[in-house]
């Protein structure tokens, strides 16, 4: 499943020039000039995350695996007969998307989303 699958989007590299002598600056030879190779990820027309990266990494450099967990409550327009607790996991690994999604009767409060 990719991102675009899930409602995210990646931004190709978009280059930060930089004027003067900030730490971290590197000389990219594709963009010409000293800059930084910001990483933005979109939620449809939302931006989630901004991530100012040195220009000296390949812009795909985001290899490390990221988890993200979010529990909330949803009901469904006819199946079910009440909210019910959702706990969501955002998985980024081996460059694609893995989300999961797990229905629970169980509070908050008896158990955290990450051991769901």
């Amino acid at each position: 499943m990719s991102l675009a699958a899930v409602g995210l989007e990646v931004d190709d590299a978009t280059d930060d020039p930089l004027h003067g002598d900030q730490e971290g600056r590197f000389f990219h030879g594709y963009d010409r000039c000293y800059c930084y190779l910001p990483l933005y990820i979109f939620c449809g027309r939302h931006l989630l995350v901004a991530k100012l990266r040195r220009a000296n990494n390949d812009a795909a450099a985001e290899g490390a695996p990221a988890r993200r967990f979010k529990d909330f409550m949803w009901s469904t327009r006819k199946s079910w007969s009440q909210q019910r607790r959702v706990v969501a996991k955002a998985e980024w690994t081996r460059g694609e998307a893995n989300p999961r999604f797990v229905v629970t009767n169980l509070s908050a409060e008896d158990i955290d989303a990450r051991p769901l």
